[in-house]
């Protein structure tokens, strides 16, 4: 049964509305009314797809996104070609931005290619081969059917799973920490916190059930 799908154009952010059935006919395609861009639909996202664009792909705001496996098109068989590597796209043997892909997922407790693109603003192909060289190179796990991948290097397991963030506030964040350094002699900035021990909300329990049976009498 066709239902219709909210996307959002990451070129010029006007909504699109598309009846799965009609984007089942059209291959996947869509064309937003808006900037008459042609947008592939790949699951809940909508983006450019490459060489056109390295825009970031935009959909439903969701912490668990899944990640989809690049289309297989084998060689010979007159099926359309693979999607260019990141050596054919940039001319270098790395993706440009995979040191600083090292350095966010040791800040993460799970990662997947739509989380990637959304991060650093990249197209969701480009996001999809900095995984797969980050698996070769045994630094994620591999494909798990749509689930986030497993970080295999040392990681931050106690963020809390609703946290996002972006590639700018952290550069902006890592800014000020160095700032702040450089003015108080190398100290760390130190995050002030407020709280009660146990024991102490024990005892204002105790105190409210006191109050509350003499009141009540």
């Amino acid at each position: 049964m066709a239902t219709i799908k909210k996307y959002t154009c990451p070129k010029c952010g006007h909504a699109i509305e598309v009846d799965t059935g009609a984007l089942q006919a059209m291959g996947g395609s869509v064309v937003c009314p808006e900037c008459q861009t042609v947008l592939t639909i790949d699951g809940d996202y909508a983006y450019v797809p490459l060489p056109h664009s390295d825009v970031a792909p935009a959909g439903p705001q969701v912490e668990d996104q899944q990640e989809t496996p690049p289309p297989f098109h084998p060689e010979g068989t007159g099926g359309q070609p693979a999607t260019p590597s990141i050596a054919e796209i940039t001319g270098q043997e790395h993706d440009p931005l995979y040191d600083e892909a090292v350095d966010y997922l040791r800040t993460c407790n799970a990662v997947s290619a739509p989380k990637m693109a959304q991060y650093f603003h990249i197209s969701i192909e480009r996001a999809r081969h900095l995984i797969a060289d980050l698996e070769k190179n045994h630094i994620v796990g591999p494909y798990n059917g749509g689930g986030p991948r497993e970080i295999l290097i040392p990681h931050n397991t106690d963020l809390p799973s609703g946290q996002r963030r972006t590639y700018e506030a952290d550069q902006q964040m890592q800014a000020l920490i160095d700032e702040y350094r450089s003015t108080h002699d190398g100290r760390e900035p130190r995050v002030r916190t407020y709280g009660c021990s146990c024991t102490t909300i024990l005892i204002i329990l105790f105190a409210i059930m006191i109050i509350a049976s003499i009141f009540g009498h």
